[in-house]
């Protein structure tokens, strides 16, 4: 595997200011907003490289818009001062292996491998402002996961490159990082086509995939191209067409699945079992009441190539008939699946699209599924967990109390120990970590360079 290291010189920035400046854009929930503009100013300053991503919605494709332009920042890091609180954009973590976890704020990229302890981890090429430079983050097995991030700045097209002038078009590739020893060592490529990455799914150490835009600003909104490799990351190659989703996930080299394009009567997923050569649509079964609903599908958590489960949820704005959240399961790798009813009967009409596709999986209800059988949902101020299957469940309010909507994203790595990302108010979120099955939650503080 090849070593990389970061490059030996960079614009100077002040991060501080850059810090603040993420942590706004976060607050107010106007950070997609403010990558738009950017992107409006982008044809015409030069030096500067990005991507920006922006909300799915009900009926329409929840895709990244064109990549825009922020500054590139100093590859030195310095420890948060003490004024500073601890600060993850929302959307920016995830659960690795065991007790490992990543997390992003606006200059940073952090690594956990105890659960509550995090401490900056250096990825080859990745700089200035992860809002906009971080892509994606996929796990595949313990110490093994990938990391794409824009990778730099061109002017012209991507068959005719040109010299940077103010009235050149310019535009965005992107690279795909890839470590097997927790961050030791990466093995790095950029893309083919110019793509830049709307979605990343490494299946193993050597098999990974990338739905991909075309980064010279040719007309889409979806996502246009597959690509994968099948060398850990060496090199890529482009597989064929994209499937009609926003977003993907493989469980081998040949079992995958698409979603996240928007709702659909019955909640499609798209489905391969030959590598994304071919795709075809799978109905997820919905109870009688459902039928002719528009139902969402979030992202397929799968055990094995035979076993996995997903949650839906209808898009009918807290129907009174229809507020349950469903989880459906399969034992024949997709090919079938059965549904399970959940216990929570509250109106949903805070919940039903993910919160912006950023670079951890979007979710469409804070839910995660542990194993095949212990399931756990975050529901308002209630946390509902079942450990037979969806048979019987149980009820608690944690502590602290959280209502509807205020909790973003959670992440279970066992029935007992979980993250979560959640706030006192919509725009106070923090990064929360629970040891005894969601009972009680306490933020976590500790942030080291």
């Amino acid at each position: 595997m090849t070593t990389l290291s970061e490059p030996s010189t960079r614009t100077p920035l002040d991060e501080e200011a850059l810090f603040r400046q993420a942590k706004r854009r976060e607050r107010r929930r106007r950070l997609l907003v403010f990558v738009a503009v950017l992107l409006a100013a982008g044809c015409v300053i030069g030096g500067f490289v990005a991507s920006g991503t922006k909300p799915p919605t009900s009926h329409t494709s929840n895709a990244p818009p064109r990549p825009t332009t922020v500054p590139s920042a100093s590859s030195s890091t310095k420890a948060l001062s003490n004024s500073t609180a601890p600060y993850f954009m929302p959307g920016y973590f995830g659960w690795l292996s065991g007790d490992e976890l990543w997390a992003a704020n606006g200059l940073r990229f952090y690594l956990s491998r105890d659960a509550v302890t995090f401490a900056v981890a250096k990825i080859p090429d990745l700089s200035g402002d992860l809002a906009s430079t971080l892509l994606a983050v996929s796990p595949a097995a313990a110490s093994t996961y990938a990391i794409a991030m824009t990778a730099s700045r061109s002017f012209g097209t991507c068959g005719h490159f040109e010299a940077p002038s103010p009235s050149t078009p310019a535009f965005t590739t992107s690279a795909v990082a890839v470590t097997t020893d927790n961050g030791r060592t990466w093995t790095r490529a950029v893309l083919p086509e110019c793509g830049v990455v709307a979605s990343l799914s490494l299946a193993n150490a050597q098999d990974g995939f990338a739905l991909t835009f075309p980064g010279d600003g040719a007309s889409s909104d979806t996502p246009t191209l597959l690509d994968a490799t099948t060398n850990g990351g060496r090199t890529w190659h482009i597989i064929g067409p994209a499937p009609q989703a926003a977003g993907i996930t493989f469980v081998s080299a040949t079992l995958g699945f698409g979603v996240g394009e928007g709702a659909r009567p019955g909640g499609d997923l798209e489905r391969t079992t030959d590598g994304g050569d071919n795709w075809e649509s799978v109905t997820l079964p919905v109870p009688r009441a459902y039928r002719g609903e528009d139902v969402g599908a979030d992202t397929p958590t799968f055990f094995n190539t035979e076993d996995g489960v997903v949650d839906l949820i209808p898009k009918t704005s807290g129907s009174t008939r229809l507020d349950h959240v469903l989880v459906d399961v399969t034992h024949d790798g997709g090919s079938s699946w059965t549904t399970t009813v959940s216990p929570a009967e509250r109106d949903l009409a805070g919940y039903g699209s993910p919160q912006g596709f950023r670079p951890g999986q979007p979710q469409l209800v804070p839910f995660s599924a542990v194993s095949m059988r212990t399931w756990v949902f975050l529901l308002g101020p209630e946390l509902y967990e079942t450990t037979d299957g969806g048979a019987s469940w149980s009820k608690v309010t944690p502590d602290p109390r959280w209502s509807t909507g205020l909790v973003m994203r959670v992440t279970f790595a066992t029935a007992d120990l979980g993250w979560a990302f959640a706030g006192k108010q919509s725009w106070n979120e923090q990064l929360f970590v629970t040891t005894n099955a969601g009972r009680t939650w306490r933020a976590i503080s500790s942030l080291t360079a």
